[in-house]
C-alpha cells in the first residue's frame, strides 16, 4: 500500500470520528425517538477502525475495510431516505430555494412563515461520500506493477 493512500486512510478515520461527535450532537434529541438514528453512531467509530486496521495493508484487512465503506455507502443512502421521509419535496425545496435566492440577487428571505424545515435533506450523503473515497482507497489493486499517480 502506497504512502498515499495509507495517508487518506488516516485521514477518513479522523473524518468518521469527527463525524460520530458531530451526529450525536445533531441527533441528541432524535436519539430518543428513533433507533434508525444510532445507525451513523454505530458505524463511524466501525469505519474508523476498519481504516486503523487497513493501514497494516495485509489483503484481509483490505477486503474488511472495504465491506465496512460499501455498508457505509448503503448506510448513508439510508440516511437520505430517512431525512426525506421517502418524498421528493425537500429535494425540490432545495433546488427552488437556490432559485428563488437567484432571483431576488442572492437573499433567500422568501421562506413561508413557520415552515419547518426538518433534518437536512443531503447531510447523509457525507457518510456514503466517505464510504466511497474509502472503499476505493482500501480495495486491493488488480496488477502487482501498476503505475500510480
Amino acid at each position: 500500500m502506497s504512502t498515499r493512500s495509507k495517508l487518506i486512510l488516516l485521514v477518513l478515520a479522523g473524518g468518521f470520528l469527527t463525524m460520530a461527535v458531530e451526529v450525536r450532537y445533531l441527533h441528541r434529541n432524535v436519539l430518543q425517538e428513533e433507533w434508525q438514528a444510532i445507525l451513523p453512531l454505530i458505524f463511524c467509530p466501525l469505519a474508523a477502525l476498519a481504516c486503523g486496521l487497513a493501514l497494516f495493508g495485509t489483503q484481509v484487512a483490505r477486503y474488511f475495510c472495504a465491506a465496512v465503506m460499501a455498508l457505509g455507502a448503503v448506510v448513508g443512502l439510508f440516511g437520505v431516505l430517512l431525512h426525506s421521509e421517502g418524498e421528493v419535496e425537500p429535494f425540490q425545496r432545495l433546488l427552488t430555494a437556490s432559485i428563488v435566492a437567484k432571483a431576488n440577487g442572492g437573499d433567500d428571505r422568501d421562506r413561508r412563515e413557520g415552515e419547518e424545515e426538518g433534518p437536512p435533506v443531503l447531510a447523509p450523503m457525507s457518510l456514503t461520500g466517505l464510504s466511497v473515497i474509502g472503499l476505493l482507497v482500501a480495495l486491493p489493486g488488480g496488477r502487482k506493477n501498476q503505475n500510480t499517480i
